[in-house]
């Protein structure tokens, strides 16, 4: 950065003048500081430039919208990242957008004083990206279609219930994959063909809600009455559900288990 020379005039250095230039030398600094921040336009050209280059095509970009001045950046409720600058961009960049969580991503800090910019290497995106980040560069799209509640469930076998059969289904995830809850529909309808009573089937899934960001239906089977329990799939609501088994089962029972929601390709 270059620096300003001035020359204090003579006529300042009495009543005060000193402090008054001093002052205005203050405020000049940092009006010419302020235009030497790096803008938002400038930081996805480093990004795109620097770090992804003729990758564009293979990789998706996101950022946060808002410059930063935190010194942690929560990723989700139980992750964050430090950051090794007082103001920067954070950008988000996904790897392998075609595979399904987790795999590898990355995220990059640009210092917002000098366009300096530092990564780091995880597994797992930011919680809800898709609804919160910007995108910069998306080319690749990973998702499920949507069910089609148009076609009604009509198995060819459905066996006598089994009441020694028992289950638990949960899904998180980020809110809004439907993938995790077709793949909480079909492990459901798989269960009920295979004997499990419907109501010895305990679904969690998402925050219970029926939305965009939550679950198309709450009705796995597009059959009957609705499967999922009405509430958040949290810690605290499995443990409420395995107490319930708890006092159910007996010798002999047997549990059932799937969790769908993400893993890591390792």
């Amino acid at each position: 950065m270059k620096k300003l020379i001035f020359k204090i005039p003579n006529h300042l250095i009495f009543r005060g003048g000193v402090l008054q230039f001093v002052l205005i030398l203050v405020i000049m600094n940092l009006s010419y500081n302020s235009f030497t921040q790096i803008t938002k336009q400038q930081a996805i050209d480093i990004v795109m430039d620097s770090i992804v280059n003729n990758r564009s095509d293979s990789v998706n970009v996101y950022m946060d919208s808002l410059g930063q001045t935190t010194a942690w950046y929560n990723l989700s409720p139980y992750d964050s990242l430090q950051s090794p600058y007082s103001s920067y961009w954070l950008f988000f960049i996904d790897e392998e957008p075609l595979y399904n969580w987790g795999h590898q991503c990355k995220y990059v800090f640009i210092n917002q004083n000098n366009g300096n910019y530092t990564s780091q290497i995880k597994s797992m995106p930011p919680f809800r990206y898709n609804f919160i980040l910007e995108k910069v560069s998306v080319s690749l799209y990973f998702d499920a279609p949507p069910p089609d509640f148009s076609i009604p469930y009509d198995p060819s076998i459905i066996p006598e219930p089994n009441y020694n059969l028992y289950a638990v289904i949960f899904g998180g995830g980020n809110p809004g994959e439907v993938r995790h809850w077709n793949a909480m529909s079909h492990v459901y309808c798989g269960l009920i063909e295979h004997g499990f009573p419907e109501n010895q089937i305990y679904v969690l899934s998402f925050d219970g809600t029926i939305g965009p960001e939550s679950n198309p239906s709450l009705n796995l089977n597009n059959y009957g009455d609705n499967d999922i329990i009405p509430v958040e799939c949290s810690v605290s609501e499995l443990g409420n559900v395995f107490n319930i088994l708890k006092g159910s089962m007996t010798d002999g029972d047997l549990l059932y288990v799937f969790g769908a929601s993400h893993g890591n390709k390792e």
